[in-house]
């Protein structure tokens, strides 16, 4: 799941900065469609991978649980 850095309005660069939150066994990979591009998001073996831009950045890798 991604989260967004916050930023002072919508279009603020920082809000581009995305930290990947990985749940459970990270088995479900994720896709983020925006600006007919897509951003998939993989976690394989405790390491995560981004295929694909939307303008997007995964500046971070957080396993929860």
């Amino acid at each position: 799941m991604p989260w967004a850095d916050a930023g002072l309005f919508a279009a603020a660069p920082e809000t581009r900065r995305i930290t990947a939150r990985v749940y459970g066994d990270g088995s479900l990979p994720f896709a983020f469609a925006a600006d007919n591009e897509t951003l998939r998001l993989n976690w394989s073996q405790g390491q995560g991978s981004a295929e694909g831009t939307n303008g997007y950045e995964v500046y971070a890798w957080q396993k929860i649980g």
